[in-house]
């Protein structure tokens, strides 16, 4: 069909004119020919049964030829059941099947029935002979008539694509007997008939569902309720976050529960917005009609066709899949269309639905259901516990999981835990799917390429904060002067994730994004440019932390610091491995005395790791950095509820060894100059010096 309609796009210039619809063309058709047979409906029990059928035949065939001769058509064939008519254009195939239709109707059989014309159409490359046409074109005709009723005018995908009407009837797709794989078959006109007669009818194209979907119930109830109220639903998340599969299980569910045809459109494979036109127009056996763009032609076909179009990967043809989409929505009432995008289309009437990672619980399910999957012998209650660490520092991207939990045939649970340390290695790949998904770094490089240089400069500088930050951190270490608008950018692309708390409006980069773009930092030598810039920075705002803590905001400042904690690690990290004692000091130094405060293990290895303490190396060596990297990551207080809140009933004193590293830095402080405070009192913290 797709080689069809590419030759009906090439159609000599006989296509492009319209003859007067009175006058016949001076030579028959060639080339491309829209042929149209009409049949007697019940021949066989009606008219050919009678010795006085000749009569009503002879007139069946001077009302074929009359309205043959009005719209230019050449009749080449007639037998006893039927008339063979072929058109320059198929409107005038349309019409002359319409005026036939009304002339047939006022005819009456010997039996006093009406005689029931039945007319069928398409549109195809012609065979002459001296008698008239023979082949594939006319043969199609023929069959797509004999499916019909009396009174019933049908054309195929093929001729439905060349014709500017507005009473087209689409019935769907069926497969018809010597035809290569399935139809589009329509009805041209208005009445109410018995299904046609063929088999295999099919409503769309969306695929088979594979497995079940896991951990989107909510998803999927938040996306088929906004396809019943919104034209246009685009999902949008990262690379690996699995909106194709949610998409294809909502079009699913929308589908059959509204009766809507339902097409899945792949624009992953197309490299330009011009190209996004052709690829739904094959989907959809759509030609490009004479005088119109392919995108009317689209809209043309679909206006009385109620259709659901899932159409898949937009982000790199953004724009010309938000130009198709707007024209059809705009002009086709009874169309949704589901999109997947890394970014919203920005059309009107659409409705965003972000889709975010899994939850832990649903994580888990995921890897263990892909794991058994991989190996049967797969236990999974015996590594529980360390599938749900994997899970939360994979980020509960399916796509990393699904990869984490294949490896399970060569390394164990506990084994790809040790080797988190770099996700985009230790997910491995698979070889289906398409490309970009076939392994977790291909997935953001499809992203990443996607950006302007602009944005991949920023998106690589925010590799630098290990915890969420705000807009003056983002803007702390960027070069540009427009760093809310990139920042936005990157957020509407998918690549930076944004959440509200209670300090306003914060930006994070999942962990393998940031494992992404640090690489980039690193291959164009910005690193410590970047560290550098962070970890001044940190130190404005552990500035500032002290100033409350020491003051009646005490409680903001302890929820602030908590908020602080991994990037003030990293940056001290950073500064102790690149030999700066001096900011390293600077970046405890306010805080000092809320160390022990924070896990005592965790602590008495910052305590040890002040820059004052020789760690092994003196300061600034590798020992300070090492002691560095073995800071428990836990920001909460153990004894502060929930919300990094202090519980109430005054001060938190400790003694016995908890107590052992605040005493070390005090006693770190004093021999560093003035401004020790008491071990015992708890939010006080040496001034900056």
């Amino acid at each position: 069909m797709r080689e069809l309609e590419s030759r009906i796009l090439g159609h000599d210039e006989r296509l492009r004119g319209r003859a007067a619809p009175e006058q016949a063309p001076p030579r028959r058709p060639s080339g491309t020919v829209t042929f149209g047979i009409a049949q007697v409906a019940h021949s066989a029990s009606g008219w050919a049964t009678h010795r006085a059928a000749a009569a009503p035949m002879a007139r069946l065939d001077q009302l074929v030829r009359a309205a043959a001769d009005r719209h230019g058509g050449h009749v080449f064939a007639t037998d006893d059941e039927s008339v063979g008519v072929a058109f320059h254009r198929a409107d005038d195939a349309a019409a002359w099947a319409a005026r036939l239709q009304r002339a047939a109707a006022g005819e009456r059989r010997p039996d006093g029935a009406e005689p029931g014309v039945r007319i069928g159409l398409h549109s195809g490359e012609s065979e002459e002979v001296a008698t008239g046409y023979v082949g594939a074109a006319v043969d199609m005709a023929a069959r797509i008539a004999a499916a019909g009723h009396g009174g019933q005018t049908l054309a195929s995908g093929a001729t439905a694509g060349l014709l500017d009407r507005s009473d087209l009837h689409d019935l769907g797709w069926f497969c018809l007997d010597g035809a290569p794989g399935d139809q589009r078959i329509v009805q041209i006109g208005a009445g109410e008939y018995a299904p046609i007669r063929l088999t295999g009818i099919r409503r769309g194209h969306l695929p088979l569902r594979v497995g079940r979907l896991i951990g989107r119930d909510g998803d999927l109830r938040a996306a088929s309720d906004a396809l019943a109220r919104s034209s246009v639903v685009t999902l949008v998340g990262p690379g690996g976050i699995g909106k194709t599969q949610l998409a294809l299980a909502a079009a699913r569910t929308a589908a059959a529960g509204h009766g809507w045809d339902g097409w899945l459109i792949e624009l992953a494979e197309i490299a330009s917005s011009a190209d996004v036109p052709r690829a739904v127009a094959d989907v959809l056996g759509v030609a490009q009609r004479p005088g119109h763009t392919l995108t009317q032609s689209i809209v043309a076909v679909l206006r009385s066709r109620p259709a659901l179009l899932l159409i898949d990967n937009c982000e790199h043809v953004i724009d010309g899949a938000a130009e198709l989409v707007q024209a059809i929505v705009a002009g086709c009432s009874q169309v949704r269309v589901l999109a997947t995008a890394r970014e919203r289309l920005a059309v009107t009437g659409e409705q965003v639905l972000v889709v975010g990672p899994l939850d832990p619980a649903a994580g888990a399910e995921l890897f263990h259901a892909r794991a058994l999957a991989a190996d049967r012998t797969y236990d999974a209650r015996a590594h529980h516990r360390y599938v749900e660490e994997i899970c939360r520092r994979l980020d509960g991207i399916p796509l990393a999981v699904e990869l984490a939990a294949a490896r399970t045939i060569s390394h164990r649970p506990v084994d790809l835990v040790a080797r988190l340390d770099d996700r985009l290695r230790v997910t491995g790949g698979r070889r289906t799917g398409a490309a970009r998904h076939r392994t977790l770094r291909a997935a953001v490089q499809w992203s990443y390429d996607l950006l302007t240089p602009a944005e991949r400069t920023l998106f690589q500088r925010l590799s630098v904060f290990n915890a969420p930050f705000d807009l003056s951190a983002a803007e702390a270490v960027a070069d540009e002067q427009d760093v809310d608008d990139l920042l936005g950018d990157l957020v509407e692309r998918s690549m930076v994730t944004v959440a509200f708390g209670p300090f306003g409006r914060r930006f994070r980069l999942l962990e393998t994004m940031r494992q992404f773009a640090a690489e980039h930092l690193r291959e164009h030598g910005h690193t410590d440019l970047a560290a550098g810039r962070h970890a001044r920075w940190c130190l404005r705002e552990v500035t500032h932390i002290h100033r409350l803590l020491t003051g009646p905001s005490e409680i903001e400042g302890v929820a602030r610091l908590g908020d602080l904690w991994a990037n003030l690690r990293a940056a001290v990290t950073w500064a102790c491995a690149a030999a700066d004692p001096r900011l390293a000091d600077a970046l405890v130094r306010p805080v000092v005395t809320e160390l022990p405060l924070r896990g005592a293990a965790g602590d008495r290895r910052l305590g040890r790791a002040h820059p004052g303490h020789d760690a092994g190396g003196g300061p600034g060596k590798p020992g300070c950095a090492c002691l560095l990297a073995r800071l428990d990551r836990r920001a909460p207080h153990p004894e502060r509820q929930p919300g990094g809140l202090p519980p109430r009933g005054g001060p938190v004193r400790r003694t016995g060894p908890a107590a052992e590293p605040l005493c070390a830095s005090v006693r770190i402080r004093r021999r560093r100059g003035p401004a020790a405070v008491p071990a015992g009192r708890r939010g006080r913290s040496t001034p900056p010096g």
